[in-house]
């Protein structure tokens, strides 16, 4: 394993931190939502979702490249259909000041929390599709159904190809990821996704599996108190017996470090 406990030892919950999400709805019907964020309620927008600063330490530029490739793109769905950027909440200063002027792009500026945050759930949820580098948000456009993108670039390899848990994610590896290996590639995938390619029954069994292995339905966070409760409750082992002898040994010892000490003093 990978802090070398054995397997037999190991109990697979999945992840407590996503119960409150599960348990979300939508705010907002899609019209508001988009008119209330500048963007046109008549066309489907792609949401990008940024990642952490250990993943991308500054991002913008090429959040900025990416729309520029939509919008020169030969499809048209992708010339013309809305994006919307959220910052990540524990990176947005990167996005301080900053404006992206394009038509039909928009930057979310609301304040949002790490977890369970009704801003992100609404965003997924009327979006058509999601793009990311590397970020924990690419599971929660899963456990909606959505389907997920990136293209894999060689300036955040640091924080895609060479990180374990981006592996899981790939769609070659059974995940949910959809990557492009070139802009190409990607930008043929995202009109594909436009035109409501539905998500994948490997993504869907993937977010079970990884996110909720006991049941889609069935909340994390009871089965770990439960865990826990249950290790507590286990016979344990009695202190190791200490034979008599080594009671005036231990202080025999003791007391020559205390003599070696005063004599260093």
């Amino acid at each position: 394993g990978l802090h070398n406990v054995p397997p037999e030892r190991v109990i697979v919950v999945g992840a407590p931190r996503f119960d409150d999400f599960y348990a979300m709805a939508p705010s907002t019907t899609r019209i508001e939502f988009c008119r209330h964020n500048g963007l046109d309620p008549a066309r489907p927008f792609l949401l990008y979702v940024c990642s952490s600063e250990f993943v991308a330490p500054y991002e913008v530029d090429f959040v900025r490249c990416w729309i520029r490739a939509l919008r020169e793109s030969q499809h048209e769905g992708l010339r013309n259909c809305g994006v919307l950027v959220r910052p990540h909440p524990a990176h947005f200063k990167q996005w301080a000041r900053k404006e992206i002027s394009e038509p039909n792009v928009a930057i979310w500026a609301a304040k949002e929390t790490m977890n369970a945050d009704q801003g992100l759930y609404d965003s997924l949820f009327h979006c058509a599709a999601v793009v990311g580098l590397n970020t924990s948000a690419m599971l929660e456009a899963g456990i909606l159904g959505k389907s997920v993108y990136t293209i894999l670039a060689p300036e955040f390899a640091g924080g895609q190809s060479q990180t374990l848990h981006f592996h899981y994610l790939r769609a070659s590896n059974g995940g949910l990821l959809h990557e492009g290996a070139t802009m190409g590639e990607h930008l043929d995938q995202l009109a594909a996704a436009l035109r409501g390619v539905a998500i994948s029954d490997q993504a869907s069994a993937f977010v079970e599996r990884f996110v909720r292995p006991r049941g889609r339905t069935v909340p994390v966070a009871p089965l770990v108190v439960d865990e826990i409760e249950r290790v507590g409750a286990l016979p344990k082992r009695p202190r190791r017996w200490t034979a008599p002898w080594l009671i005036p040994v231990r202080w025999m010892v003791r007391g020559a470090m205390g003599l070696r000490s005063r004599d260093r003093g």
